[in-house]
């Protein structure tokens, strides 16, 4: 499962890079930043089909950090809104 996850990886990385640099009509900058994800994405998907333990590893570092900045985004959100979280019930 993890192999076939980089493969998918790889190939997501390949067509961000192909699209990045035939992409004439975005900012320099956009193009620059697909690319270059594009390139990190290909990097991480040759390491994880190299070595797949680093790579289940790899998987859980990054979704536990994804799991707290979506955390982390929703109690932003709840102080913005200026909302009280009552902790006694009424």
């Amino acid at each position: 499962m993890i192999i076939l996850l980089a493969i998918a990886l790889l190939i997501d990385g390949i067509a961000r890079v192909i699209h990045g640099i035939a992409d004439k009509t975005s900012r320099s900058w956009s193009r620059i930043f697909r690319i270059a994800a594009g390139v990190i994405a290909i990097v991480l998907a040759l390491v994880i089909i190299a070595s797949p333990v680093i790579g289940a590893a790899l998987v859980g570092i990054l979704l536990g950090i994804a799991l707290l900045i979506i955390i982390g985004i929703e109690i932003i959100a709840r102080g913005v809104s200026g909302r009280k979280i009552s902790l006694t019930r009424s």
